[in-house]
C-alpha cells in the first residue's frame, strides 16, 4: 500500500486540495481557525490546535487523516 502525505502552509484552511489528491494524511499549518469554526472534510478525521491572540485566530495547525487509516 502506498502512503501519501501532504504538508501545506495554507494561510487559511481550504479543503479542495485533499479532494483532488486523496492522501492518507494532510498536515496543515497557518489554518487561521477559531475554535467556534467547525471543520469537516468527507472521509477524513481532523485533529487541530487553534491559536487565538487578541480575540483573533492566528497560526494554528491541523492534521487530517483518512478514515480508512487505522491509528493505534
Amino acid at each position: 500500500m502506498a502512503i501519501s502525505l501532504i504538508s501545506w502552509n495554507c494561510h487559511g484552511y481550504r479543503a479542495h486540495l485533499a479532494h483532488r489528491v486523496h492522501p492518507i494524511c494532510v498536515g496543515l499549518q497557518e489554518t487561521m481557525l477559531s475554535p467556534l469554526i467547525q471543520t469537516k472534510l468527507k472521509h477524513y478525521n481532523i485533529i487541530r490546535k487553534d491559536n487565538i491572540h487578541d480575540a483573533r485566530p492566528i497560526g494554528g495547525v491541523a492534521l487530517l487523516y483518512s478514515q480508512s487509516f487505522l491509528l493505534k
